[in-house]
């Protein structure tokens, strides 16, 4: 893989510092080939935007989606049961699907592809290159942060341990043995880890080589960020994913000030009674659409947490606008 960006050493590729009316136009253009794909391609898309009335052409903007209904994870629930497996939302040849991750309901996820990079620009913010040894603590059976999180972490050159969420006792041998410094997974298994090796009578700051960690799929508490950081020497980072939209929807860099926006999403924080957009600072709810994402013609999909937005430049140099955070 070769990286494109300026300053490879800090952002993964070109992408992450483009100019702000630059992202613009860039996400826009996605966007609009992203709606006719799913349009032409994706039969619950063509329904969806009959219904409510628009074509592809009517939406030639970030402002102009608020014409389009919100899609929640029941109607696709619903769909899959209606229509299996996909519940018309694929935008691809069965044949052509890479994998299928499946989620409780059950519910089919197939649009993940090896080659996209969802996963790897949220690791390389939280600080993963080839020099590391990762244990990858996510479930790879169930659910899709596993898979992705592997891929991305290979992608940034890193190491690879497959762990899994197994116990946490089996865990810290290999931690030692291997002289692992990189983990990713939920939060709540990071503590255990911990409170499993001081049970076991261990200095986890001084008898691992742990530094640093990545969370997902559950909110790192601020007494746990405080805690890890001061009280055993990790570096923490955060990403926010929605598997129902594919992927790393925003994550942290180093300043730990917000979640930037990934570039392979369009991201509206609307209010969820109505679907109207709301400006920077104003807290709703987190609505996405996919636009690099051929395989999955999902449109507006409303995540159900809620985070308002801010339009200030960060210090890393990323220019992507950030989420904060309310509840997730």
């Amino acid at each position: 893989m070769v990286l494109k960006s300026t300053r490879k050493d800090i952002y993964f590729d070109d992408l992450e510092e483009r100019p702000v009316n630059a992202r613009h136009i860039y996400l826009e253009r996605k966007l609009r080939a992203s709606i006719s794909h799913a349009y032409k391609y994706a039969p619950a898309a063509k329904e969806m935007m009959d219904k409510a009335r628009v074509k592809p052409r009517d939406i030639h903007s970030m402002k102009s989606l608020v014409r389009l209904p919100i899609i929640r994870r029941n109607d696709l629930v619903e769909r899959q049961k209606a229509q299996p497996p996909y519940g018309g939302f694929l935008a691809i040849k069965p044949e052509v699907v890479e994998r299928v991750f499946i989620a409780p309901g059950p519910f089919y996820l197939p649009p993940h592809s090896a080659k996209i990079e969802w996963f790897a620009r949220a690791l390389w913010a939280a600080g993963f290159r080839k020099s590391d040894i990762v244990i990858n603590a996510f479930d790879y059976n169930h659910g899709t942060e596993g898979m992705l999180a592997h891929e991305g972490l290979r992608q940034c050159g890193a190491t690879v341990i497959p762990a899994g969420e197994n116990n946490p006792e089996a865990q810290l041998p290999v931690i030692r043995d291997l002289k692992v410094n990189g983990f990713v997974g939920r939060p709540s298994m990071m503590m255990s880890l911990i409170t499993k090796a001081e049970e076991m009578g261990l200095d986890f700051r001084n008898s691992f080589n742990l530094e640093r960690a990545w969370f997902t799929s559950e909110m790192l508490l601020p007494e746990d960020r405080k805690k890890l950081e001061e009280n055993y020497g990790i570096d923490t980072r955060q990403a926010y994913t929605v598997p129902e939209a594919g992927g790393a929807i925003t994550y942290e860099c180093p300043q730990k000030a917000g979640f930037h926006m990934s570039d392979d999403y369009v991201v509206e924080i609307v209010d969820p009674a109505t679907g109207n957009q709301l400006k920077p600072g104003e807290v709703g709810e987190i609505v996405v659409t996919p636009i690099d994402n051929k395989v999955w013609g999902l449109i507006r999909f409303g995540t159900g947490a809620m985070a308002s937005y801010t339009t200030e430049r960060c210090i890393c140099g990323r220019t992507a606008h950030r989420l904060i955070f309310k509840t997730l």
